[in-house]
């Protein structure tokens, strides 16, 4: 995609998008600077093969990777925001994707004992799925920091409801940590938990 500018000003990017069409991330394409649109050609030889970018002066190879392998790939360089971008705009259509990046992203700030941050991170997710909630709740645990958690998971009115084995697994979780406990007790509605 192009941005309209004239000449040597004019950046040529690609940007990846989602099945619905939202682009979730743009890639700068700094030796393609100046190209108009009818300069490039995007090709490939085969499906399973990289494909290329041509223009008069240059050549870049892209290698065709699913969102699950990009999102990792992002993660082992450090850039989380990138990965919960990516997450958000195309996890709907790639089972495990949020699953997956939430979890990397929080198990530094988790292994340090960061928890607010670990909370914060997150918290930067829309729409997190019932087992992505349990192995929060489970790893916050091991690490001593579900106290933080517990007032982050969602219950409703306010957010969706989650299934009730979530709900009983933090409470049974939470006996280690009594205010908390008493403080979720009296926030949850009592009909997302099993009374037992």
């Amino acid at each position: 995609s192009f941005p309209t500018r004239r000449s040597s000003d004019l950046r040529a990017t690609l940007s990846l998008c989602s099945s619905r069409g939202e682009v979730f991330h743009i890639l700068d394409l700094p030796g393609f600077r100046g190209c108009t649109p009818g300069q490039l050609r995007l090709g490939s030889v085969a499906p399973h093969m990289p494909m290329f970018l041509s223009a008069p002066r240059d050549l870049a190879v892209l290698q065709v990777r699913d969102l699950l392998e990009h999102a990792v790939q992002l993660l082992e360089a450090g850039q989380c925001d990138d990965a919960i971008r990516l997450a958000d705009g195309g996890g709907d259509d790639v089972q495990g994707l949020r699953h997956i990046v939430c979890l990397k992203c929080v198990a530094p700030d988790l292994r340090s004992g960061s928890f607010e941050r670990a909370c914060a991170t997150i918290g930067r997710f829309r729409e997190l799925e019932a087992p992505t909630w349990q192995e929060c709740i489970m790893q916050f645990d091991r690490f001593g920091g579900l106290q933080y958690l517990a007032v982050n998971i969602p219950v409703p009115p306010r957010s969706t409801r989650l299934p009730q084995e979530v709900y009983d697994d933090a409470l049974g979780r939470l006996v280690a940590f009594p205010s908390a406990l008493v403080a979720v007790l009296s926030w949850w509605p009592p009909d997302i938990f099993s009374v037992g």
